[in-house]
């Protein structure tokens, strides 16, 4: 890579500097997503923690962002009623959503509520 860019250097080089930082950058980009979805999976729910469970509507509907089937498994919340806004620990096609992805997940699961709730 060229240690400076100017006028009298072809756009070539400039053009590659940009891919090259761009193709480190996918590839740091992938190696987080990988590890964090390793880290997504390993996550457990304890014992222990039964001794805090607040009372939860089952009928409700529920936006979560913790990535696991919490409310599934230790709530019995149907899975209909949970939308899990930056994806589902167990979901083996999709990553884990890092930030925003640009989707709007809310408004398509919203749309499909029953009006009554």
């Amino acid at each position: 890579m060229p240690q400076s860019w100017s006028e009298d250097d072809g756009y070539a080089e400039l053009f590659y500097a940009q891919n090259y930082v761009r193709e480190e950058a996918e590839m740091l980009w992938r190696d987080i997503e990988k590890w964090f979805r390793r880290w997504v999976k390993s996550i457990i729910w304890h014992e222990a923690y039964n001794l805090k469970k607040v009372r939860l509507d089952y009928d409700a509907r529920y936006i979560t962002f913790n990535y696991t089937p919490f409310l599934e498994t230790e709530y019995g919340i149907p899975t209909e009623n949970i939308l899990y806004i930056h994806g589902k620990q167990t979901d083996v096609k999709h990553l884990p959503i890092i930030g925003h992805d640009g989707r709007d997940t809310f408004d398509e699961w919203y749309r499909s509520a029953p009006s009554s709730l």
